[in-house]
């Protein structure tokens, strides 16, 4: 298997207490993460939701996940 046969994909995960923040948004198509959702706002992003504590968020060619 090369590189080139594994598939794209972006993992976020948020600590499982929830000390730290992680804020989704999406800028049109594409998704963006940040430590607070002020920081979405700076880039012009539309603010989606929290990643819950503990939560894992990735998205891949078959659209986004949760666990």
């Amino acid at each position: 298997m090369s590189s080139n046969d594994i598939p794209a994909a972006s993992v976020v995960f948020r600590d499982p207490f929830g000390f730290r923040p992680l804020a989704l948004g999406r800028i049109g198509e594409d998704w963006v993460v940040a430590s607070e959702s002020c920081a979405l706002d700076l880039i012009g992003a539309d603010s989606v939701r929290d990643i819950r504590p503990g939560e894992v968020f990735w998205v891949d060619a078959a659209g986004e996940h949760a666990a």
